[in-house]
């Protein structure tokens, strides 16, 4: 069954799941990131000069003057060969040539806030796993409203119409390498869940995400150590760093050393980075825990955009159909949730023995959404005093 199917039926019966409007302390002081560039392509529906109207969007984008800016620049911490896989059918569709930052949603945030502070604008979008930054910069007035004409697609408890909108639901996960591990050991994994990740089996071949990156690795933690304290809290990360786990500064780096067989687990991982490496054939495989934290990752253009005729299109393209339906078909094919409603789930690996979709969806952004905001600083430096800093 896919994720999609699975979506609308667990809705009836067990959602800690509800909008993404919050308001963000997250003034984190975290390192700047590189920049890379790429291109791509799909199929979206708007005539050779503008963009039509689908479902109550404003539409009336000029796609000729996108076109003469010549390209975009986004923003993200959701993976550079995802995002630019993606971009590349947009290139493909209208020859724009879409660039991507990505080291970590709260990083890139930071070195975007910077420059903005400076005047020196450079991104055009921003593609973000915490929807909280986007909601404060609305207040801030540093997003450009633009509505496109799939507006109505989208979920209102998710969306903040005219600003961003929440492009896919991402599940996060254990993840093994199974060139690495027995049968028996996942069995195991798959009992244990959260507490595979304390297993003195696994002392030095652990790898896990600093919740300073951001996003769905904040939001990973944020359920240890807050939302399921009573459960888990400070004792399960002091259980942890006895273990001397391998501490990535951010996400894809630690899918790409699962991948490579240097470690044999990792936690907080996202669907999107794990599907990733799976389509690209390395041995991983993942569960979802109970309850499984989720993000959702949401698209908003920058109020002082370089390229605001293409960072229009780009939205426009983005949020419809045929831009929510290829960010399935590229060379990196995630399993994330599509958010528009007439949107397919594309996921290739549904049907794999070894996979079950998760059922018990936990979004702390919605659930324990003040405290959520107001723990992130004091959270990870708690975490850090315990893992060593990172």
């Amino acid at each position: 069954m896919s994720l999609r199917k699975l979506a609308s039926r667990r809705a009836t019966h067990r959602r800690a799941v509800i909008g993404l409007t919050a308001v963000c302390s997250a003034a984190l002081a975290l390192s700047a990131c590189g920049s890379s560039g790429s291109s791509g392509s799909s199929n979206a529906g708007a005539s050779d000069n503008q963009a039509s109207s689908a479902s109550g969007g404003q539409s009336g984008v000029d796609i000729a003057a996108a076109k003469k800016e010549g390209s975009v620049l986004i923003y993200t911490g959701s993976g550079l060969d995802q995002v630019r896989s993606w971009g590349a059918a947009f290139t493909k569709k209208y020859g724009i040539k879409v660039n991507v930052v990505d080291k970590g949603t709260y990083p890139v945030w930071t070195q975007w806030q910077q420059e903005y502070r400076a005047g020196k604008p450079t991104a055009d979008l921003f593609y973000l796993s915490d929807s909280s930054l986007l909601t404060k910069a609305i207040t801030d007035k540093q997003l450009m409203k633009f509505t496109p004409s799939s507006s109505g697609d989208y979920p209102a408890k998710y969306t903040s119409p005219g600003y961003f909108y929440p492009l896919q639901e991402n599940p996060l996960a254990i993840g093994w390498n199974s060139s690495k591990v027995s049968a028996s050991d996942i069995a195991s994994i798959k009992k244990e869940g959260y507490n595979a990740l304390v297993n003195p089996k696994w002392k030095g071949v652990t790898s896990v995400v600093t919740p300073a990156s951001g996003g769905s690795d904040y939001t990973w933690w944020y359920y240890l150590m807050e939302g399921g304290k009573d459960k888990y809290g400070t004792d399960f990360i002091k259980k942890l760093a006895a273990l001397n786990p391998k501490v990535y500064t951010s996400s894809f780096p630690g899918y790409d050393g699962l991948a490579a067989g240097d470690y044999y687990i990792i936690g907080d991982a996202s669907t999107t980075g794990l599907s990733t490496e799976y389509a690209k054939g390395a041995p991983v495989q993942w569960m979802y825990p109970d309850p499984t934290p989720v993000f959702t990752v949401a698209s908003a253009i920058a109020v002082n955009a370089p390229h605001p005729n293409a960072a229009k299109l780009f939205q426009e393209w983005a949020t419809s159909v045929p831009g929510e339906e290829a960010w399935y078909s590229g060379s990196a094919v995630s399993d994330a949730i599509p958010m528009n409603s007439k949107a397919k789930d594309l996921s290739k690996f549904t049907k794999e023995s070894w996979y079950k979709a998760p059922t018990n969806l936990y979004n702390p952004l919605v659930s324990d959404l003040k405290n959520y905001t107001a723990k992130q600083n004091d959270l990870i430096s708690s975490w850090q005093s315990i893992m060593g800093g990172q």
